[in-house]
C-alpha cells in the first residue's frame, strides 16, 4: 500500500519534526513493504490547494494522521480535502487527540479508525487488517465502526523495550529542520541551528493532575548505551550539533540519567545538550548538575508549576519548593541557562496562591519563565473536574484560557499573567543575565517579541 503519514498545519509556530510519525514509519518498514511518505505540512505551511496537491500527486491508500488538541480542525479539514482527491482512501488518526477523547475522534465522518496510545504495533497489525480485509476488532488500542457505532477494542500493553524502535529518520528528512531562522526545532532560543528532538523514555511515575497520559504511568527507557549510540548516529549521518532531550522526566531513573550524561562527557562527542521538560527538581543535587554542563547542557527547565505549598498538594506534584530554589540557584552558578515553566490558574487557587507562585519566580535566580493558564485538557484528571463542573475543556494552546477553574473571576486572571511576566522580565539585572548568558544567534531575537507582546496584555485571551 501507498501510506502518507501527516501533520498537518496549524497556528502552532514551532515545527520539530513529528518524531511520532517517524516512529510509525519505522514500524512499518520493518513488517510491511509500503511505500511510505512523511508530510510535514506545519513546517512547510501546507494548507488548501497545495496541500491537496501533495496528496493528489501521492494518492495513498491510507492516510495516517497526527493530532493534538492544538491542531484538531485542521487535521479534519486535511482529511475532507484528502477524501476528496482520494477516492477509497482509509483516513486513520493518531497521536494524544485520539488517545484523550477515543470514540469521539468517529463524530466525524471521514476519520474511519483512530489508534489510541502508542502506535508501533497497533499500526502494524492495523495495516495488516486493512490491506487483507481483517477484523478490526482483535485489534487492541483502535476505535473504529462496528457496524455504524463507535467502538473502543480496549487498551493495548506499553512498550517495555524502547532499545527496539527508532524513528524513521531518513524519512522525517533532519536537513528540512537546519534552519538558522525558523522556529523548526522544540527551543526557540538555541545554540545552534542543527538541533534535534530526541526521546530516550516514556512514561512518567508521577500523578500529576494537569498531565496526559499518552504513554502511561510506568517509566521505560533507553538504556544509556542505546542512547548515545543513537545520538552518535544523527551525529554522524546527519550533523546534529544540539540535541533537545524532549521526554516527560529524563532523571525519573537519576542513575541511568548519570551513566548517559557521563557517557556523552568521556567520549567528548561536542554535542549541545538542552533539556526542553526539565528534570524532576527535587530528583536533582548538584553532581548531577555538575554531568549536565560537563556533557554539553546550557538549557535546563525547572518545571516549578505553583509557588504554593497547598497548591502542590492540591495538583500532585508535591515538590519541595525549597530545594527546588536551592537547584534553580546551584545550575545558574554552573553556567546553566535556566528556565521555569509556571501554570495560574489551579482549581480552588486564590489570588494570594497565585502571588505566591509570581513571588517565587521573580525572587529565583531564574534567567527565564513562563507563566501559562491551567487548560484541562481531555483524557487529564483536571479536564475530569472541568467536566463534572460543567465547564468547557477544548484547549487550543497553553496561552488561552477556556475554562478558569480558580477561585478569582477571569479578568484577575488575566491581570495576573501580565503582572506575572511584567515583575519577572523587567528586571534590569535579569535581563543583564539573561543577555549575557543567552547565544548570540539570530535565534535568540525570536523569544524576544513574544516576550513583549506577553508583557504589554492582559495575557492571550
Amino acid at each position: 500500500m501507498r501510506v502518507l503519514l501527516l501533520r498537518p498545519n496549524s497556528s502552532v509556530s514551532n515545527a520539530p519534526p513529528p518524531l511520532g510519525l517517524g516512529y510509525v514509519a519505522q514500524a512499518l518498514r520493518q513488517a510491511r513493504n509500503d511505500a511510505i511518505q512523511i508530510l510535514d505540512a506545519r513546517l512547510l505551511r501546507l494548507s488548501g490547494e497545495n496541500l491537496a496537491q501533495r496528496i493528489r500527486e501521492f494518492a495513498p491508500h491510507v492516510l495516517g494522521i497526527s493530532v493534538s488538541d492544538f491542531d484538531r480542525d485542521n487535521a479534519l479539514e486535511a482529511a475532507r480535502a484528502a477524501r476528496r482527491e482520494v477516492p477509497g482512501l482509509r483516513v486513520v488518526l493518531g497521536g494524544p487527540y485520539v488517545s484523550a477523547n477515543r470514540e469521539k475522534v468517529l463524530e466525524d465522518p471521514e476519520v474511519d479508525v483512530g489508534v489510541v496510545g502508542e502506535g508501533e504495533v497497533t499500526a502494524v497489525e492495523l495495516f495488516d487488517a486493512l490491506d487483507g480485509g481483517g477484523d478490526l476488532s482483535r485489534i487492541p488500542g483502535i476505535v473504529f465502526r462496528d457496524q455504524g457505532v463507535p467502538r473502543f477494542t480496549g487498551h493495548r500493553e506499553f512498550l517495555t523495550d524502547l532499545d527496539r524502535i527508532r524513528p524513521a529518520w531518513d524519512l522525517l528528512d533532519p536537513f528540512a529542520y537546519f534552519r538558522p531562522l525558523s522556529s523548526s526545532t522544540i527551543i526557540r532560543v538555541r545554540q545552534h541551528y542543527r538541533a534535534l528532538p530526541v526521546v530516550t523514555s516514556r512514561g512518567c511515575p508521577y500523578g500529576c493532575i494537569y498531565c496526559h497520559k499518552v504513554f502511561g504511568k510506568t517509566f521505560r527507557a533507553m538504556s544509556p548505551g542505546a542512547v548515545v549510540e543513537e545520538l552518535a548516529y544523527l551525529q554522524e549521518r546527519f550533523g546534529m550539533r544540539q540535541v533537545d532531550l524532549v521526554e516527560d522526566t529524563f532523571n525519573a531513573d537519576p542513575a541511568r540519567a548519570r551513566t548517559i550524561l557521563e557517557t556523552i562527557r568521556d567520549r567528548d562527542m561536542g554535542l549541545v545538550l538542552s533539556f526542553f521538560n526539565g528534570m524532576r527538581s527535587d530528583l536533582l543535587d548538584e553532581p548531577m548538575l555538575d554531568l549536565v554542563r560537563d556533557a554539553g547542557g546550557y538549557n535546563l527547565a525547572f518545571a516549578v508549576e505553583s509557588g504554593s505549598p497547598r497548591v502542590q498538594k492540591i495538583i500532585k506534584k508535591g515538590l519541595d519548593l525549597e530545594r527546588v530554589r536551592d537547584m534553580i540557584s546551584a545550575a545558574v552558578s554552573k553556567g546553566l541557562f535556566a528556565n521555569g515553566l509556571f501554570i495560574l490558574g489551579f482549581p480552588t487557587e486564590t489570588a494570594e496562591e497565585m502571588e505566591q507562585t509570581i513571588e517565587f519566580a521573580c525572587k529565583s535566580k531564574l534567567h527565564g519563565a513562563m507563566f501559562f493558564y491551567l487548560n484541562p485538557f481531555p483524557g487529564t484528571e483536571v479536564g475530569e473536574m472541568a467536566e463534572k463542573m460543567g465547564r468547557q475543556v477544548d484547549s487550543y494552546n497553553f496561552f488561552s484560557m477556556h475554562a478558569n477553574l480558580s477561585a478569582v473571576p477571569d479578568e484577575v486572571l488575566y491581570r495576573m499573567s501580565r503582572r506575572a511576566y511584567r515583575r519577572f522580565y523587567l528586571n534590569p539585572g535579569r535581563m543583564a543575565r539573561v543577555f549575557a548568558r543567552m547565544p548570540k544567534n539570530p535565534s535568540s531575537l525570536m523569544p524576544l517579541g513574544i516576550m513583549a507582546n506577553l508583557l504589554v496584555r492582559d495575557g492571550y485571551r
